[in-house]
Parts: structure tokens; sequence; C-alpha cells
């Protein structure tokens, strides 16, 4: 559990990290592979790398309750020094499953937060075995006063867990897909009562919601603000479209912060319902 710099969350909590990326490449915006990368800690004093258990699969981790997240590294002048090592596989899928209780758990925040569940993951991935899912579903039962926020690119996945009644139909269990260009598909709709939105960030082209957008409740936009020297500056333009599309069908939209010197000073940034973050 971490507190976050993103505007609609009071938390960030990852008991799974990593990703394959959609269609095996990842996004060229991803932000959270440079991080894993940077944190990943490998080398012990005596040579041995600093890893968990690994699955047979050979690509995913698990990390169990027994994994301590502090480890020597080689510091390279004059001995080692005890670092930080919450990605020791890197960006490989990793289940860490000593964060689902105890004080790096949903349950250690005492106050009613709203928690970005996977900021540094798709948990939705076709890599993520469905037991996993369940775990972590089972850790936020077991926190009930905060609010969770779930986002994917992988939204077959999560339509069809949807269809067959494996999405928590609860008030603060909030779904959400990334949608970044017109072509790309989402779920939205036949999945109960399930609380649903759509992340359009970053926003790289005009998009045409209209009728995809019933079933959503929330719709969130935000920029690419990676170093990529080509990265899509959005227009204004493209940014009204979906407000525009908001207002006709009563969908609450939030403007991230990284949109003001586009959008201006009258920034939306509206919540569904009983979802705004204690920060606001």
């Amino acid at each position: 559990m971490n507190k976050t710099g993103v505007e609609y969350a009071d938390y960030s909590w990852n008991p799974i990290t990593g990703c394959f990326g959609t269609n095996g490449e990842l996004c060229a915006y991803c932000y959270a592979k440079g991080t894993a990368r940077r944190f990943a800690a490998r080398v012990l004093d005596d040579g041995t790398e600093v890893r968990g258990k690994a699955c047979e699969e050979g690509k995913i981790h698990v990390l169990d309750e027994s994994y301590c997240e502090w480890a020597l590294m080689r510091s390279g002048i004059g001995g080692n020094k005890l670092v930080y090592s919450p990605y020791p596989y890197g960006f490989d899928p990793t289940f860490h499953k000593y964060r689902l209780a105890g004080d790096k758990s949903p349950a250690s925040a005492k106050k009613p937060s709203t928690i970005f569940v996977g900021d540094m993951a798709d948990m939705f991935g076709p890599w993520v075995p469905d037991e996993w899912i369940r775990a972590v579903f089972e850790a936020c039962e077991r926190a009930q006063l905060h609010k969770y926020l779930f986002l994917t690119k992988n939204s077959g996945r999560l339509l069809d867990m949807g269809k067959r009644g494996e999405l928590e139909e609860c008030e603060n269990f909030w779904f959400g897909c990334t949608v970044t260009k017109p072509d790309e598909k989402y779920f939205y709709s036949n999945v109960g009562s399930v609380n649903t939105f759509l992340s359009v960030e970053p926003i790289t082209d005009n998009l045409a919601f209209k009728d995809n957008i019933v079933g959503v409740k929330w719709v969130i936009v935000g920029r690419d603000t990676s170093n990529r020297k080509d990265k899509v500056i959005p227009r204004r333009e493209w940014i009204e479209n979906i407000v525009s599309t908001c207002r006709d069908y009563n969908v609450p939209v939030f403007l991230k912060n990284n949109l003001r010197d586009i959008w201006g000073a009258d920034l939306i940034q509206e919540y569904p319902e009983g979802l705004r973050c204690q920060a606001n």
C-alpha cells in the first residue's frame, strides 16, 4: 500500500505486478516497466540471485508469505548494502502473496479510502492465473470499508468473467478498461450490475464512443506524460468530443491534471456517486 499521485485515488496496491503486454508487446507509453526494472534487486553478497519461488511455467512468479522485500545487493564499491526490492523479477508477472494480509494489505488502512489495485500490472492479462485474481478479490472483501479500482487493457477476459458472474457486483468494486485508439475493443455491458469505467489515457486519437458508452458509469481522460519523442499531443476537440458524449449519456467525466494546459483552468473532474477519494 502506497500513497499515490493519481488524482482520483488515495492509495495504490500491487499484489500482482508485471505484464507481458497486449498481443505480446508492452505499451510504448508504459511507465511501470521502467520502474519495475529500475528497482529489480537480484544479487546477494555470495553472488546468488534475490528471487522468490518460480512457477513451473518459468515466466510468471510467486513470492509467498516468507518473502522479505529487503535484500543485500552488491554496491560495487567496497561491499554490499541493504536495499528495498519490491520487484525482484523486474517486470515479469509476479504474485506478491505476502501483500494480501497485514501491513501491506488494504486492511492496514483504517480510514475509508479509494485504492487503485495493480497500477504496476495488468492483473487481467491472459497470463494471470484465475486463483491470483480470486485471492486479490478476497483480500479486498476483507476490507470492505474501501473502494477498489481495477483497470485492464485485456477487456475480453474481463467481459468473460463478468458474463460468468466472476466479477464482484459490489458498490465498492469498480472495473475499467483502457482505451487509447478508436478501434480498440472494451467491455461495457452484459456484466450484470458491475460498476464499470473507461480510462482514455493516453488519449492518442479522436474517439467516437456514442452507443458504446452505454453501461459505462465513469470516464477518465489523460495524456501521455512520458519523454518519448513520438508521443501524441492531444487536440482539444478530441477531449471536447468525449465530454460531449459523456454529457449526452449522463456519464461523469474526469479530466486529469495533465490536460490543464490544453483544456484550461475550468478542468472537469467529476466522480460517480460515492466514489470521490478522501484526498478531495
